[in-house]
Formats: structure tokens, sequence, C-alpha cells
């Protein structure tokens, strides 16, 4: 949809009727959806196309802009308001705010540990918006769950503590990187437990995880 399209800002390419085909297909190969942002109406197109279809989805609106522009901030926050007083939650599952502030925000100061004074500095701009999106939901009488996405290991205690839920993410590019590595080492007679030292810090965890499943401590994923 994003891509095909040209659906974001400030082309905002999207209509209802390829919104409702959009939703048509992607039920047919999941129940839940994660929508990168408010802007350009994408909450009220996406529900108002799972309404008319009727399809079996259920998703997590966003504002991914929440550490820069204030302006855009709250433009996307009054779009998240309004759609979810229009029609409720009962195609909501939770609310994510942010998308990769740890990472870009480590990025930025050439770090990589989230753990670190850059970390809790970013963690903390996230913490203040989970306030300010629980606040807002209270005024409409609505209770969701508050998370946000972020790059696969750039999490920390700090940040999970105040969140409902976290979103690890793993790009198209991160995973295709990720399993051609795995595709030579096998080729080669190396061990795959190494190859996550020569992968982007993002995706270490995803290959240890696979690798070492004693080490996941994450229990079963949902279907």
């Amino acid at each position: 949809m994003t891509c095909h399209r040209d659906s974001l800002e400030p082309n905002c390419n999207q209509t209802l009727a390829d919104t409702i085909l959009d939703m048509q297909l992607l039920s047919q190969i999941t129940t839940r959806l994660w929508l990168y942002t408010s802007a350009c109406n994408e909450t009220v197109l996406v529900l108002e196309a799972i309404k008319q279809s009727k399809v079996n989805l259920k998703v997590f609106p966003s504002i991914s802009l929440v550490d820069e522009d204030e302006d855009s901030y709250q433009l996307h926050k009054t779009a998240l308001k309004e759609a979810l007083q229009t029609y409720g939650t009962s195609n909501v599952l939770g609310i994510t705010v942010g998308h990769e502030v740890m990472f870009n925000y480590l990025l930025e100061r050439n770090s990589e540990d989230p753990n670190n004074a850059f970390g809790l500095a970013a963690s903390s701009i996230l913490k203040g918006r989970f306030t300010d999106i629980r606040k807002m939901l209270i005024s409409i009488n609505v209770t969701l769950p508050i998370g946000t996405t972020d790059a696969a290991g750039y999490f920390n205690i700090d940040l999970l503590s105040a969140s409902d839920f976290g979103c690890a993410c793993t790009s198209p590019q991160r995973l295709t990187k990720l399993l051609i590595l795995l595709l030579i080492f096998f080729q080669h007679g190396q061990r795959a437990r190494f190859a996550h030292q020569y992968t982007h810090p993002g995706g270490r965890n995803v290959v240890i995880q696979l690798l070492q499943p004693e080490r996941r401590g994450l229990g079963k994923p949902a279907a």
C-alpha cells in the first residue's frame, strides 16, 4: 500500500477503493496489521475499508513522528483521536507511538547501546509521548494498550517498563541479508551461529534467537 502507491506524505496517494482492495488481499494472509502513521487519513481509510469489506482484520494504528516535529505530532494525534471517536475500538488492538525512535536516536549519535545515556534519553522521549497519548485516550473514554515499534535489539528496560507491548521490526532488507549469510555459511560448512557477527546490529538478536531457541525466553508466537 505504502510503497506501491506512494501513500505517505506529502503525496497521500491512497483512496478508499484502493484501501478496500488492500484489506481484502491482506485478510487472506493475516488477521493483524500495523499501520505506519496516522497521517494521510490512513487510520480512517483502513478502519472504513475493514467496516465495508467485513474482513477479519484488526489493526495497530500509530503515530510515527514523536521526537522532532511537534506540529506534525499534534496533527497525527488529532487524526488518531478522531478516527477512534468515529470507529471505536472493536477492530483496534493497540496504539504504537513512535517508529524506530531508539534506533535513529542512537544512530545519529554513533551509538549502538540502548542502555547508555543516549538510549535512556531516547526512551525518556517515548515515555513522555506514551503519557500524552494515554491522557488523550482517557479524554475520549478509550482504553487501549500503548507501545512502540523499533529495530530488534534497540529496546531497553526503561522503555519496556513504561510500555504495554513492544514490536521489534526487521526490514525485508535486513532479513534478506540474514538469509543470504546463513545460506553462504551452510554451503561452506561454517557454523551458522557465527553469522550474526556479520549482520547489522539490529538483526543480531534475531539471528541469535533463531539459532539458539533456549535463549528466546519469549514463549510461542501468537498465531
